[in-house]
């Protein structure tokens, strides 16, 4: 019952078209308290109501995932993500919108609404409603969920030291926020050329939530950033074992190994990481992949 290993056979139940076996499971073996720490497996689950259809479900069931979110910005994006790509933008994004009007000042209909407004292309209208979320947040969770928010997308439309800003200002609220110390860690070293500054924020982060995946990833580079190659390698096969098939973590050790002169370990990452980039349709990564895997098999 391990979160890792039941994502896993979620995974693979959704892979194989085979929503019964993530019913079965969920509600045989899971209980309704071990589930609601599990917010992106809970929206497993309701892709599987869906597909079984069983839409009231699938949508009560997303709903429970986006509670047990909670101010976890990333699984929110994740899970709304996952909503639109099983019931479709135009329904989410219509149905969120009228939930919304009929509550204006419901914090928890407003969250959903930043990030489907960040997926449609309207930035602008995403920040305006996180700052909205902010103004009316009554719990901690909702202030960082807001600062968080806003400090993303203003990273997103290079408004970077203002980004910056709002990262620091949700770590005034929570020090530990490991999103907020992930997200300044890689703004500084990535967007601002500063990886010695952004590495005490990743070892931060890592110290914070140690098991999340993404966080490990931020760690293993900033420390290939600052020219530490046997801690990121190590940092990033900590990050495959929580999440396999995670095409950053792939393509960063395969640059760590291609630094290190480790050509055939190289080889192997950056196949990997091209396979699952295929498979999971990121177009993102799959040019620079492609890249490296040029320039290794060139012997550069």
């Amino acid at each position: 019952y391990r979160p890792v290993l039941v994502r896993s056979y979620f995974n693979a139940c959704r892979r194989a078209k085979r929503p019964q076996g993530i019913i079965a499971f969920a509600t045989e073996k899971l209980s309704s308290r071990v589930l609601q720490t599990m917010p992106l497996e809970t929206a497993s689950l309701a892709w599987a109501y869906f597909q079984v259809g069983d839409k009231e479900k699938a949508s009560e069931t997303y709903d429970t995932a986006l509670a047990s979110a909670g101010p976890d910005f990333m699984a929110y994006t994740k899970i709304i993500s996952d909503m639109v790509m099983t019931l479709g933008k135009e329904a989410v994004l219509e149905s969120a919108k009228a939930r919304s009007a009929a509550d204006p000042e419901n914090v928890e209909k407003l969250k959903v609404l930043v990030h489907l407004f960040q997926m449609s292309g309207q930035p602008d209208k995403a920040l305006e409603t996180c700052v909205r979320v902010e103004q009316l947040a009554s719990r901690t969770g909702d202030t960082v969920f807001a600062l968080v928010g806003q400090g993303m997308l203003l990273e997103s439309m290079d408004k970077l030291q203002e980004s910056k800003a709002k990262y620091e200002a949700a770590l005034k609220v929570d020090p530990d926020q490991s999103i907020a110390l992930n997200n300044l860690a890689y703004l500084l070293a990535e967007r601002l050329n500063q990886p010695a500054e952004g590495l005490p924020y990743a070892k931060h982060a890592e110290r914070a939530n140690p098991m999340n995946a993404d966080v490990l990833d931020t760690l293993g580079w900033l420390l290939y950033l600052n020219n530490r190659l046997g801690e990121a390698a190590g940092t990033l096969l900590r990050a495959l074992e929580v999440d396999r098939e995670n095409v950053p973590i792939l393509y960063h050790l395969g640059l760590v190994h291609k630094k290190r002169g480790e050509v055939d370990e190289a080889l192997f990452r950056l196949k990997a990481a091209k396979k699952a980039c295929e498979a999971q349709g990121n177009k993102e990564y799959l040019p620079k992949i492609t890249k490296e895997l040029e320039e290794l098999s060139k012997g550069g």
